[in-house]
């Protein structure tokens, strides 16, 4: 009895909470990954296909019309993807609305 209560006082004394604290810490970020990473590999809703369609009929931005028209030919679009999509249309039609710098003589000439 006596040798186990000191090997349970040692074992005692090595135990951190601290180490626990990191364990757990270690394991929600972990599961906050793999939910993620299974998130992204979900197929896309109904709504969201039709907005693939949508970019990939329209004309005005053309790189996007591309990349829908890609999506469109697999057999399954995840969400990953379709973010992917979401994100290249925003960058173009940003991009679209910057106009180009005039030159001082394009300016006076209109004058």
């Amino acid at each position: 009895m006596l040798i186990s209560k000191q090997n349970f006082l040692k074992l005692k004394s090595e135990f951190r909470l601290e180490r626990l604290y990191n364990t757990i810490v270690l394991v929600m970020i972990s599961l906050i990954l793999i939910i993620a990473y299974r998130a992204l590999h979900y197929p896309i809703r109904d709504e969201q296909y039709r907005d693939v369609v949508m970019f990939s009929h329209q004309a005005s931005n053309p790189k996007t019309q591309e990349m829908a028209e890609q999506l469109l030919r697999k057999t399954e679009i995840d969400v990953g993807d379709y973010l992917k999509l979401m994100q290249a249309y925003q960058f173009e039609s940003a991009k679209a609305k910057h106009y180009p710098a005039m030159s001082l003589d394009d300016q006076s000439s209109r004058y």
